[in-house]
C-alpha cells in the first residue's frame, strides 16, 4: 500500500509557512502529518499531491509527487489539513471498496483500490478544489468519521495544546526516559526525557496539567521552566530561566529563551534571548533578536484579523499572535502585532512595531524605510545560517527560495505602493 498526502485550495490560509512548506509538513502537537504517516505505516512509500513549486524540494526529501503511473496497489490518501489519531489510521484501511472518509463535511481520507486510482489521480489534480471533492463524493461511497481537521494556520495554534496530550497518549506514553536528570531538577507528572538529553539543576518540568515530552539530545538549562502540555524536539537547547508555557511545540535544533506560550516553532530557529512569543507560528531558520515580543490580544478583546497577500481573514479568536516565514530575521527590540505576518527572508530591524503584513524579501526599518532584499545576499545568508547547523542549502531549496522571490514580487510592489 502507498500513502498519499494531499494539500488543497486552502493552502493560502496557512501563509506564510506554505510559501516553502506543504500544509502536511506543518507541525501540530509533536509531529507533522508526514511523521505521523511514517509512524503508523513505516513500510509504506509516501507520495504527495502538492503544488508544482514544492515538488522538487519534496522529491529531494524522499516524497515524490503522485502520478498516473502509481496505480498498481492500494492507496491511503490523507488530507494534509487532517490530524488523524492512532485509531483513525487503523479505520481508514479496513475497507473492501474505495471509500471516502468525511468529517465535518470535509474529506479527510480516501482508501482507494488500484482500479480506482487513475480516476482519483485525475480528479485530485493539484490543488484539489471544492469541485474536486464533489466529484469524488458523486463517484465513491462515504463513511462519516470524527477526525480533527483545520482550515487555517491560526486554528493549529488553538488545538496544539490538546494535540500534544493526544500525541502523548497515542505515541509517547510508553517512551522510556533515558536522559540524564540532575538530582536538583524538579520533574513531576507525565514527563518523558529522551536519550542523550540533559535536565540541569533547578530546571522545572511540570507535567501535572499535561505531558512534557523532551526529545533526544536536548539541553534544558538551569532554572528553565517547562509547563505541559509541551513538546521539545531533538537537539534543541532551552536557555537558562526560559519559561516554556503550556501548548508550546518546539521542533528540532532550536535555541529558545524568554517566554513562549501556546506557540509552534517549526524547527532550526533561534529565540535565544528574553522576549515573548504567544499564539504564534514560527518557521524554520528564523532568528528573533533580543526582546522581540509579539502581541496576541487586542486592547478591546475583540477577535483578531490576520493580514496576508491573499486577503484579510477573520480568525474567530481573540488570541492570535504573529506568523513568521522561513529565514526571516528580526532585530533586537522588534514588536510584532497580533494577527501579523512576516514573509520568507524578510528582515526587520531598528525596533518598534513591525508592519502588520511584511512581505517576503523586504529589508528595512521604521526609521530608514524598506527596500527589496537583494536576492543573492539572501541566498548567501541562508547558506551560512544552515551551515552553522551542519545543514546544506540544497539546489532544490535554493531554487525554491528563488521561486518565492519571483512569486512575491507583486506583494512587495503593493507594500511599497508601486
Amino acid at each position: 500500500m502507498i500513502t498519499v498526502l494531499w494539500e488543497d485550495f486552502l493552502w493560502e490560509k496557512y501563509y506564510p509557512l506554505t510559501l516553502t512548506h506543504a500544509v502536511f509538513e506543518l507541525r501540530i502537537g509533536c509531529l507533522n502529518l508526514v511523521e505521523r504517516a511514517k509512524h503508523y505505516f513505516p513500510e509504506n512509500t509516501i507520495l504527495a499531491v502538492v503544488r508544482s513549486e514544492l515538488r522538487e524540494k519534496l522529491s529531494s526529501e524522499g516524497i515524490k509527487p503522485l502520478s498516473s503511473t502509481d496505480v498498481s496497489e492500494k492507496a491511503l490518501f490523507i488530507n494534509g489539513r487532517a490530524v488523524p489519531r492512532k485509531e483513525d489510521f487503523a479505520k481508514f484501511t479496513k475497507c473492501e471498496e474505495t471509500t471516502l472518509f468525511v468529517s465535518n463535511d470535509t474529506v479527510v481520507a480516501i482508501f482507494a483500490l488500484p482500479e480506482d486510482l487513475a480516476k482519483i489521480v485525475e480528479i485530485m489534480n493539484p490543488p484539489p478544489t471544492e469541485n474536486s471533492y464533489r466529484q469524488l463524493a458523486e463517484r465513491f461511497p462515504k463513511k462519516e468519521c470524527n477526525v480533527t481537521i483545520t482550515s487555517a494556520i491560526w486554528e493549529i495554534i488553538h488545538i496544539n495544546s490538546r494535540q500534544i496530550s493526544l500525541d502523548f497518549a497515542d505515541i509517547f506514553s510508553d517512551m522510556a526516559s533515558l536522559g540524564m536528570i540532575h538530582e536538583r531538577a524538579v520533574v513531576f507528572g507525565n514527563v518523558r526525557v529522551g536519550g542523550g538529553s540533559v535536565v540541569s539543576p533547578f530546571a522545572v518540568l511540570d507535567g501535572s496539567e499535561g505531558p512534557v515530552i523532551v526529545g533526544r539530545n536536548v539541553e534544558i538549562s538551569p532554572c528553565a521552566v517547562i509547563l505541559g502540555p509541551a513538546y521539545i524536539g531533538d537537539g534543541t537547547k532551552i536557555m537558562p530561566h526560559a519559561k516554556i508555557r503550556e501548548g508550546t511545540s518546539i521542533g528540532p535544533v532550536c535555541r529558545v529563551g524568554g517566554e513562549v506560550e501556546e506557540s509552534i516553532i517549526q524547527g532550526f530557529s533561534n529565540k535565544y534571548h528574553d522576549g515573548f512569543l504567544g499564539h504564534a507560528f514560527v518557521g524554520e531558520w528564523v532568528n528573533l533578536g533580543a526582546l522581540t515580543t509579539n502581541s496576541d490580544l487586542k486592547n478591546n478583546y475583540h477577535n483578531i484579523r490576520v493580514s496576508t497577500p491573499f486577503g484579510v481573514f477573520e480568525t474567530g479568536f481573540n488570541k492570535v499572535g504573529t506568523f513568521i516565514g522561513d529565514h526571516a530575521k528580526l532585530g533586537i527590540g522588534s514588536l510584532l502585532p497580533s494577527g501579523g505576518t512576516i514573509g520568507v527572508c524578510a528582515n526587520f530591524f531598528g525596533g518598534g512595531m513591525a508592519p502588520k503584513a511584511l512581505p517576503s524579501f523586504v529589508w528595512g526599518s521604521l526609521d530608514d524605510g524598506f527596500v527589496d532584499y537583494d536576492l543573492e545576499k539572501a541566498i548567501d545568508t541562508a547558506r551560512i545560517v544552515m551551515g552553522r547547523r551542519e545543514r546544506e542549502l540544497t539546489p532544490q531549496l535554493e531554487a525554491l527560495l528563488r521561486s518565492v522571490f519571483e512569486r512575491t514580487k507583486k506583494d512587495r510592489e503593493q507594500f511599497f505602493g508601486i
